[in-house]
Order: C-alpha cells, then sequence, then structure tokens
C-alpha cells in the first residue's frame, strides 16, 4: 500500500507533461485497456465509511457492552439474594426483562466484531502487513489510502484524457513549423526502448475490440462530475431487529 501512495511521486523515463509520473502511466493504460477500471471504489461503496471508523474503538466498546451487561446481570442476582426488595426498587422487575431482550442482541453484535477482525488479519496478511503491529497502518488508515490512491488515480486519468485531446494540436503545429524535426523525434522515438512502455503493441489507434469509445466517454464523464454509479441500497442487517446474523 506504501507502493500505491509513492507511484504519484515516481517520475517516467521520458517524464513529459502527458505521462510525467508512474501513477499516469498507469492511469493511461487502463484508459486503452478498460476505462471503468478507474472507477474500481465503486465496486467497493463501504471502503469509504470503513475509513471512517475506528476498529479498536469499535471492539472496545462492544467489549463495554458486554462487560456492562454482566455488571446488570450480577446485580440482579446479588438483590435477588437479599431477599425482598424495598416498596420503590424496581430495579430487578425492570432490568431482569431488559437483560433477557438485549442479551441476544450484544452477543451477536460480539461474534459480528469477531468475524470483522477475521477478516482484516486476512486482508491486512494478503497485502503484506500485520494488524498487531505498532508501525503498521490502523484499520481506518488501511482503508483511507485505498480512497487515496483511488482519488489520485481519478485525477491521473483526467489529465492523461486532457493531454491526450491536446496532443493532436501539437503535434500538427510541430509538423507544420519543423518537419525535419518531427521526422527525426519520430526516428528516436522509435529507437528509444522507453517509448515502447507507453504504446501498446497493437499500435496507439488500435484499442481491443470490448473497450468501446462510449466506456471512455462515460468513464471520464462519470470522472468530471463526481457522481458514482447508482446501485441498490444494501438492506439492514436482521441483526439489528431481533438480534440475529442475517445468513440469507
Amino acid at each position: 500500500m506504501c507502493i500505491a501512495s509513492q507511484m504519484k511521486e515516481t517520475r517516467t523515463a521520458k517524464g513529459s507533461s502527458e505521462c510525467p509520473t508512474l501513477l499516469h502511466y498507469v492511469a493511461r493504460v487502463l484508459i486503452r485497456t478498460d476505462p471503468s477500471l478507474t472507477l474500481f471504489l465503486d465496486e467497493m461503496p463501504s471502503v469509504e465509511s470503513a475509513a471512517r471508523i475506528s476498529f479498536p474503538t469499535l471492539r472496545q466498546n462492544v467489549q463495554s457492552l458486554l462487560t456492562s451487561l454482566d455488571k446488570v446481570k450480577e446485580e440482579i442476582s446479588l438483590l435477588k439474594r437479599i431477599g425482598t426488595p424495598a416498596d420503590n426498587d424496581q430495579f430487578v422487575t425492570v432490568m431482569q426483562p431488559f437483560t433477557l431482550e438485549v442479551a441476544q442482541s450484544v452477543d451477536a453484535l460480539n461474534k459480528m466484531a469477531a468475524l470483522v477482525e477475521i477478516d482484516l488479519r486476512a486482508l491486512f496478511s494478503y497485502y503484506g502487513e500485520d494488524l498487531d503491529s505498532p508501525e503498521g497502518p490502523k484499520p481506518d488508515e488501511f482503508f483511507g489510502m485505498i480512497c487515496s490512491f483511488s482519488s489520485s488515480l481519478q485525477k491521473a486519468a483526467l489529465e492523461i484524457h486532457d493531454a491526450q485531446k491536446k496532443a493532436p494540436h501539437l503535434a500538427q503545429g510541430k509538423m507544420s513549423s519543423s518537419p525535419r524535426s518531427n521526422s527525426e523525434e519520430t526516428v528516436k522515438a522509435q529507437h528509444d526502448p522507453s517509448h515502447d512502455l507507453l504504446i501498446p503493441s497493437g499500435g496507439i489507434h488500435e484499442r481491443p475490440a470490448s473497450i468501446g469509445r462510449g466506456d471512455l466517454d462515460e468513464a471520464i464523464r462519470t470522472l468530471r462530475e463526481g457522481r458514482k454509479i447508482s446501485r441498490a441500497r444494501p438492506r439492514a442487517s436482521k441483526i439489528f431487529l431481533d438480534g440475529r446474523p442475517d445468513l440469507s
């Protein structure tokens, strides 16, 4: 993940204004192969929310609920052993049904937090990170880096697209003003190994048949307008209704 954040600081071999950094090169390849990949964050709508949640704090809050519920149960048990309560003492009468009502939900919440921790450990391990390492990123920082990379990639894609739109006009001006210089640049580019990194093997004007102009236009329009692809809102988990995880 640190490498992803450094891509925008790594200059390309030619360092041209059209493709100045490694991140711009990646954006350029994506635009030519599958422009929709520049909007990959739309496929993970929960990442932005995860970047705003501190999992250690969330885990502590769940543990606090468990501890508080156990204390209430102990208090109820103690008052029952004492004997007949005072006339105005309704603690046991009110709290005993309450603990029975919320116990299942609190237990389900604790199990859900444990499952989230298992998934986080697997995710961190996949990216070579350690969830328990004090030097490593926290979960919210980790997801924040993904959001930051997505934002930088989208910005680079727009810059690449704008540069490509201006390129034909600049090239035409160079041809009319200095045809010999333009020819020399073409010959030099053919012998420049770095030139091959910026041009797909099929040539500049060839694109995969599965990627149409409409896909590129739609992706660029989405990037400019800052809108997201409309998706069905996920339904709320049944755990918030009856304390049971939704396994469907």
